[in-house]
């Protein structure tokens, strides 16, 4: 098949490659600017990339019998390709987009102990966290993301007993409420705050 609709199959490998490979990239490239361009953790609308792919399988089927049948088998089997390729180049930029989202939130656990060593050293001092990040001196928490800040009986009730806690909205959806997470006595829990959690340095991350 591959000699006698090789046409056909190449056209359609060239127009899922373009679909699929333009998702792909943006796909990375908004995963990279989450976490190292300017403020942007939160990626509102991500899941929009997905539809291209979501709409090749939903086609494949259709393809299948269309390859099956004489007359419809030529536009079956590049529709089949493009589909096909659509498909593998979303999944590939989705995992490297995952893999660089994820390392971007390391490098964040590590630049954001000055903040936390700071918080420390207020406790340390005064007996108790800071009611505000503003009590503490400004240089701690340059380069970093507005984290929200949570202190007291509230803090203890929703993160498992600590004084204190961070938090970061870290959503990659319209319909996600992921959060990246600091709790000062270590005592993540393995679900909890919507999701499962995993560590990432000393914090952790919250997949909702």
């Amino acid at each position: 098949m591959s000699g006698a609709y090789g046409k056909e199959m190449r056209a359609g490998l060239l127009v899922g490659a373009a679909i699929g490979g333009l998702c792909a990239l943006l796909n990375v490239a908004v995963h990279w600017a989450s976490v190292y361009g300017p403020q942007l953790w939160a990626i509102p609308g991500v899941e929009l990339l997905f539809l291209p792919a979501l709409l090749s399988l939903l086609l494949v089927p259709f393809c299948v019998l269309a390859c099956a049948l004489r007359r419809t088998r030529r536009g079956g089997i590049a529709f089949f390709s493009a589909a096909m390729a659509t498909v593998v180049l979303i999944v590939i930029g989705t995992v490297i987009g995952d893999r660089t989202r994820e390392s971007g939130f390391v490098a964040l656990a590590q630049r954001a102990r000055p903040l936390v060593e700071a918080i420390e050293d207020y406790e340390a001092a005064h007996g108790s966290p800071p009611e505000s990040l503003d009590m503490l001196p400004t240089q701690v928490r340059e380069g970093l993301p507005r984290f929200d800040y949570h202190v007291g009986s509230k803090a203890e009730e929703i993160f498992h007993g600590n004084p204190w806690a961070l938090s970061l909205d870290a959503g990659t959806g319209l319909l996600n409420w992921d959060q990246f997470i600091y709790y000062p006595l270590q005592n993540y829990p393995e679900r909890g705050h919507g999701g499962y959690l995993e560590r990432m340095g000393d914090w952790a991350y919250v997949y909702e």
